[in-house]
């Protein structure tokens, strides 16, 4: 009986004094994450942890900011709006040479998804075919360095082809070379449809993969201030085990991926295609320098790639060291 009244006083005590009794949750602690764009193929698995409450578990209460480019996450997290951000792996260098003080703990897509449309009618198969092309980039994008890297592969430079500058969506992109007035455009290939087809099954149009022809380069990661990462470990590894858990699951469950993807999307509704999407978009998620490594670990091998191409492009002055880019220290085994 005494042992009865220990237990319920200590139950009081922490209920008066504010801590958490058994099967109670203790206070979360909030953490910004700044989105790179609206929910796409590269999201649910984050989407998930926190519908399924991976991050609750791991005590955190993670809010995703709206994003509208990797270059705005460098912007928000420069001045310490968010804490933690998605990034393409060009724009966090870029940053960096910049004096952002941010740091990538872990990749979402180690392998390069972007891809080269084109007409068929038009003789292209391959890099070189894109000579005296018209092909549509976008000159401020990280994709418009990986075409000047994919062009340089194959023997050709800019001049050898005329490149004109659209800044415009996917969508918007691809409507422009499916009424003919482009030859080729680049995208990622897990995101190109032709109304609900994806464009490689739509006669008439091919594709090749920049890393067919020699441009590999780690696409999208995590990124996290410096400093905060220093300061709060334990929240950063919450967050990325939490993360690792909602990938599982998103992987396992792709149907509920794709339903993940509908509820967050702002204008897109279909399930089949993101579901297709994002199926498509899974074999670029792991690197071959990390196929048999847990979720979101990177390589040192991958990031001198990653730097080599955007060194040899223009869009980095010079290589930095490893350390100072990237950290698999808060990932789990």
């Amino acid at each position: 009986m005494k042992k009865i009244y220990r237990w319920l006083a200590a139950v009081m005590i922490m209920l008066i004094c504010g801590f958490p009794a058994w099967g109670m949750s203790a206070e979360l602690t909030k953490v910004r994450v700044q989105m790179d764009w609206d929910p796409t193929e590269v999201h649910p698995g984050y989407l998930l942890a926190k519908d399924l409450g991976f991050y609750a578990q791991e005590g955190l209460d993670v809010e995703f900011l709206p994003g509208r480019g990797s270059a705005l996450v460098a912007s928000i997290m420069a001045v310490d709006k968010a804490q933690m951000g998605f990034i393409d792996a060009a724009v966090l260098l870029s940053a960096k040479e910049k004096g952002v003080p941010i740091k990538a703990v872990a990749a979402t897509l180690e392998s390069n998804p972007l891809a080269v449309f084109f007409l068929k009618e038009n003789g292209i198969s391959s890099p070189k075919d894109l000579k005296g092309k018209n092909f549509l980039s976008e000159f401020k994008s990280f994709r418009h360095y990986h075409l000047l890297a994919l062009l340089n592969k194959a023997g050709l430079s800019a001049e050898d082809l005329t490149i004109l500058d659209f800044s415009g969506s996917t969508g918007a992109r691809l409507q422009i070379l499916f009424s003919k007035k482009v030859d080729a455009v680049a995208c990622n290939s897990f995101s190109a449809y032709y109304k609900e087809t994806r464009l490689e099954n739509v006669p008439g149009f091919g594709r090749f993969l920049f890393r067919d022809f020699g441009v590999e380069a780690i696409n999208k990661v995590v990124a996290a201030r410096i400093d905060f990462a220093k300061e709060n470990p334990k929240i950063v590894s919450g967050f990325l085990k939490a993360s690792a858990k909602g990938w599982k699951y998103a992987l396992e469950n792709t149907k509920d991926a794709a339903r993940a993807l509908v509820k967050y999307s702002d204008g897109v509704s279909s399930e089949k295609i993101f579901k297709e999407g994002f199926e498509a978009m899974i074999p670029f998620i792991k690197s071959a320098e990390t196929q048999k490594l847990p979720w979101g670990f990177m390589s040192s091998r991958d990031w001198q790639e990653t730097q080599k191409v955007f060194v040899e492009t223009g869009l980095l002055k010079k290589k930095m060291p490893l350390e100072e880019i990237f950290t698999n220290e808060f990932l789990a085994r």
